[in-house]
């Protein structure tokens, strides 16, 4: 955008900020041609139409604005405050659950949620509401930003806010989790591990950053560490079952399968996460080499959601199970669907191929692949830029130099290291 535009946008937000919304409308419709598909242009400009009651004419907006950008929360929020002024409470839901499914610390959407919760006599949903309010209205309001920047996956604000507060707020064990999580994100998961540990050492007795750090320690495969942390929550909060699921990770690294195993069974029982729980009942089991209890536990994993592409990917990569002819028919049926995720259309391609390579249909199984490898490149690309950092950062360390010193280190023997499986 040029900065003629740049500055379009930015006065007709001052102008809108104002009550000035019909110099906010001509100041954009001065601008040039690519503020027609800005993102911040048209949200002003539905914001400004809202205002002056040109309902009809703010949705169009917003449906060129989403168009352009499927995820932009605020237009979701947007959607709710124009459905409020036309007293359509149910579109109006529909509008800020959009907002608050995208970013859970949205404030301004729970808070109307409340009421309109309220108005139309769903008791549930408005206690839900009414929770969340209160959590967000506990954290200081930086935080609560933070928390909306990190949401929407714009991790440099979150960073600059979160450091900011702590400046004046060095011992906040809520910021220092942020940061944390910040740093996990951004892939520095060794500074995410060290402001846990000073926010662990500051209020030794906060399960949440117990629980994180657990989490982090888990990440960078300090096995015994982490399994020490969940131990002690475990001695706590036995009744807390994320902490037990946790435990169950931790207890598989420290190679205590079995223990890992019986861990995930009592989740099964009492029905927690079982979408998360099966599938990791299903890997220990098949870490034990329980194989066929692996299969029961995928299969029951699919059962619970038809379109869970990993349910059957982790059949596919048993590397001797055979797809029956229904479960071929199953994933048929949802891989192309719209409501399947991208990723979820990644595992089911993935085996689907190798349901056809098994059945010796090469044209099926290679076109499915084809299919799986395209969607995958596509959510690779998003994360280019994060591989690239990685890749630079692994350059700079293992250089010719470092292999040269370390030439005379290891096993003699010729084995492979990695073996190229399905």
């Amino acid at each position: 955008m040029s900065d003629q535009d740049t500055t379009a946008v930015r006065e007709a937000e001052q102008l809108a900020r104002q009550g000035s919304f019909d110099a906010a409308l001509s100041r954009l419709e001065a601008g040039g041609d690519e503020l027609a598909t800005n993102q911040a242009a048209l949200y002003i400009k539905a914001v400004c139409q809202r205002s002056q009651n040109n309902r009809s004419d703010a949705l169009e907006t917003l449906k060129t604005l989403l168009s352009v950008n499927p995820d932009h929360v605020r237009s979701y929020q947007e959607i709710g405050h124009i459905h409020v002024a036309a007293k359509n409470a149910d579109k109006a839901i529909q509008g800020y659950t959009e907002a608050v499914r995208r970013d859970p610390a949205m404030l301004s959407s729970w808070r109307p949620l409340v009421t309109l919760y309220r108005m139309v006599g769903d008791a549930e949903n408005q206690r839900m509401a009414e929770q969340r309010v209160i959590e967000l209205e506990i954290l200081p309001e930086p935080l609560v930003a933070v928390k909306s920047a990190l949401n929407q996956n714009n991790l440099q604000s979150a960073d600059q806010i979160c450091r900011s507060f702590l400046k004046t707020n060095k011992q906040h064990v809520e910021a220092l989790r942020l940061l944390a999580e910040i740093a996990d994100r951004a892939k520095i998961i060794d500074d995410a591990e060290f402001i846990l540990e000073s926010a662990v050492t500051f209020e030794p007795e906060h399960m949440g950053a117990q629980f994180d750090l657990a989490n982090i320690l888990l990440k960078r495969q300090k096995f015994e560490a982490a399994d020490k942390v969940t131990d002690e929550l475990g001695q706590k909060y036995p009744d807390n079952l994320e902490f037990k699921l946790l435990r169950g990770a931790t207890k598989l690294g420290v190679g205590d399968t079995n223990g890992a195993i019986s861990i995930y069974q009592d989740l099964v029982r009492q029905k927690h996460n079982l979408k998360n729980t099966y599938l990791l009942l299903g890997h220990a089991q098949k870490t034990a080499g329980n194989l066929p209890a692996a299969i029961a536990a995928y299969q029951n994993l699919y059962q619970l959601n038809p379109a869970y592409g990993d349910a059957f990917w982790s059949l596919a990569n048993t590397k001797t199970y055979r797809f029956s002819e229904d479960e071929i028919s199953q994933m048929s049926q949802y891989v192309d669907r719209n409501s399947t995720s991208e990723i979820d259309k990644v595992h089911l391609h993935f085996a689907l191929g190798k349901a056809y390579e098994d059945g010796a249909d090469f044209d099926e199984a290679f076109s499915h692949y084809q299919r799986g490898n395209a969607i995958n490149h596509g959510l690779l690309k998003n994360q280019m830029p994060d591989i690239r950092k990685r890749a630079e950062r692994q350059k700079s360390i293992c250089t010719a130099e470092l292999f040269i010193q370390r030439q005379d280190v290891g096993h003699p023997a010729n084995d492979p290291i990695f073996i190229v499986g399905l």
